[in-house]
């Protein structure tokens, strides 16, 4: 496998759209080209999952209340508590 592919493979990896790594790679695989861009590009691709990671994390946090509520209605066999992030009837 050449190194530009293997390159082009880790940018995918990463999360980068193919626009991107195809404006990137260049600049990964030789050092030369405009790497300020490529960095920025980078970072910004950094960012963006830092943030898709912390929606996740609060999505898994309001399903784990909801699973509880449910847990505890199944077991008890009364209705879920309000407020509650479930929707009561």
């Amino acid at each position: 496998m050449s190194h530009q592919l293997r390159c082009g493979k880790h940018l995918f990896a990463a999360g980068l759209a193919s626009r991107s790594i195809v404006e990137l790679l260049p600049c990964v695989v030789t050092r030369r080209g405009d790497t300020g861009t490529a960095r920025t590009a980078l970072s910004r691709a950094e960012n963006r999952i830092d943030t898709q990671i912390g929606t996740l994390v609060d999505t898994q946090e309001r399903l784990d209340t909801v699973i509880a509520a449910a847990n505890t209605t199944f077991w008890t066999g009364r209705p879920c508590p309000c407020p509650c992030p479930c929707p009561c009837p």
